[in-house]
């Protein structure tokens, strides 16, 4: 996309009205809904597989019925929207802003129904097919622009991305399905409406975020042409561990979580909560201390070609130093957010997404009118998700043996980012190809991720075999 569209106001217009959907897909269902949705359903799984069905297809109405009518909003409302919530160029709004807005309306539904489909199929042990959604997406648009982007121009990248959200569901609803050839039973009223409630009460908290990353694209959209564009290239290479490895981890956390919790295991629940935000700091910093080691490096091997020059690479590089140490500190935050949606702790919810919202509102102001500039959005971010990483571990209380389990697995960490630093810094990169640029990133992190795989081994932390991390008894 970057190398067709380049830091142009096309681009910007594309990735402005494309994360005005993909955050509309984060307000609906991801995180929301899928938090509401997966206790129930797992709850229904262990006691009746026929209700469980039931439950599944309402939602999955619901869900669609709902997404369709706010698609339908976006698309009617496109031109005054947009031109009230950025500063994009207004002939491209009216010429591309509904027809593109339309097109990802299809790729919201997509995605929202493969988010229920892939954790409704988690919750039976099936996680291979969730694992094919991106990929699946990725080719769709990759291929579809190849063959037609002369032809239609930003509309064939945005079609690409439609068509890749729509083969997945196609796929895991058949295997969902097959769960419940015993049959269907409609649900009894009280756990719709209870999911309904809790639903309720997410969407209200994610539109606090929904409003703060919009905040985000509007102030991109104030400064100089492409750099809506340049801010969300950053934020896609940023998701990039994110997605793989957080979602990883959440994935077989929260239906077992949920387990627990209906079996009233509050200290089983605790102690899987306190592992898997081990995981988390073992998985996410190295890559939050990659990301800042190789920003450029990262930005040119993706980015770089077609019309993405390297001033945009370099742009793109910056802001990803700043983004970089979010990684771990989101991670953290989403974890104990997810909790505390699980257990309908719903005070402490609603003030630590106060909380966040409100920082990085006010700093992403207060940033982007210094010398950060666009990088103040992401300095801001990641401010915002440390501040509320530190209180959601303080308000967890751990326990010794917990608290120092993660402070080895921190220490570890830095020291690797010690090892790899040093190395970076007295080792040129080698510039002669993507080829050998790949390998010069791929010696480097090789020198302190091999050191650190063996400290995490000592310390329990089992990152490539089926082991459980336990927590270090030794002083």
């Amino acid at each position: 996309m970057s190398s067709l569209l380049g830091a142009t106001a096309s681009g910007d217009i594309f990735f402005f009205t494309f994360n005005l959907a993909n955050n509309s897909r984060k307000l609906l269902a991801e995180g929301a809904l899928s938090s509401a949705y997966i206790p129930t359903y797992s709850s229904l799984v262990a006691r009746n597989t026929s209700e469980a069905g039931g439950f599944f297809l309402r939602t999955l109405y619901v869900l669609s019925v709902v997404t369709l009518i706010a698609g339908g909003l976006l698309y009617f409302t496109a031109e005054p929207l947009l031109g009230t919530i950025s500063q994009l160029d207004q002939e491209l709004i009216a010429q591309y802003g509904a027809v593109l807005l339309g097109i990802f309306t299809i790729y919201l539904l997509g995605i929202i129904l493969t988010t229920l489909l892939a954790g409704t199929m988690q919750v039976h042990g099936r996680f291979f097919l969730p694992s094919l959604a991106p990929l699946i997406v990725s080719a769709s648009v990759i291929s579809v622009s190849m063959m037609w982007y002369p032809r239609f121009g930003i509309l064939a990248i945005a079609w690409g991305f439609a068509v890749g959200a729509v083969i997945p569901v196609l796929m895991m609803l058949l295997r969902v399905l097959q769960f419940y050839s015993g049959g269907i039973e409609k649900p009894q009223k009280r756990i719709s409406t209870h999911l309904m409630g809790n639903w309720g009460i997410l969407l209200l908290l994610s539109s606090a975020l929904f409003v703060s990353q919009q905040v985000s694209f509007y102030l991109a959209s104030t400064l100089a042409e492409g750099s809506v564009m340049i801010f969300s290239n950053a934020l896609m290479i940023w998701q990039l561990p994110f997605g793989v490895f957080f979602v990883s981890i959440a994935s077989s956390l929260y239906p077992e979580l949920s387990q627990l919790y209906a079996q009233r295991d509050a200290d089983g629940a605790r102690d899987r909560l306190s592992r898997a935000a081990g995981y988390v700091l073992a998985l996410l910093i190295p890559s939050a201390a990659l990301l800042w080691l190789f920003a450029h490096e990262v930005s040119q091997l993706i980015l770089l070609s077609g019309r993405y020059d390297e001033a945009s690479v370099a742009a793109t590089a910056s802001l990803l130093r700043y983004l970089s140490p979010a990684l771990p500190a989101a991670g953290i935050t989403q974890l104990f957010m997810r909790d505390l949606y699980i257990r309908s702790a719903w005070s402490s919810a609603v003030v630590r997404t106060l909380l966040l919202t409100a920082i990085d509102i006010i700093c992403s102001i207060l940033l982007i009118r210094t010398a950060l500039g666009l990088s103040g959005l992401p300095a801001a971010y990641t401010l915002s998700t440390m501040v509320l990483a530190w209180i959601s571990l303080i308000r967890f209380r751990p326990d010794r043996h917990s608290l120092l389990h993660w402070v080895q697995i921190v220490c570890s960490g830095l020291l690797a980012f010690g090892v790899m630093w040093i190395l970076r810094r007295f080792i040129t990169p080698w510039q002669g190809s993507w080829l050998s640029l790949t390998a010069y990133i791929c010696v480097i992190s090789a020198a302190g991720t091999v050191p650190l795989l063996l400290m995490y081994q000592r310390l329990g932390v089992y990152i490539f075999t089926g082991r459980r991390s336990q927590p270090s008894r030794s002083a």
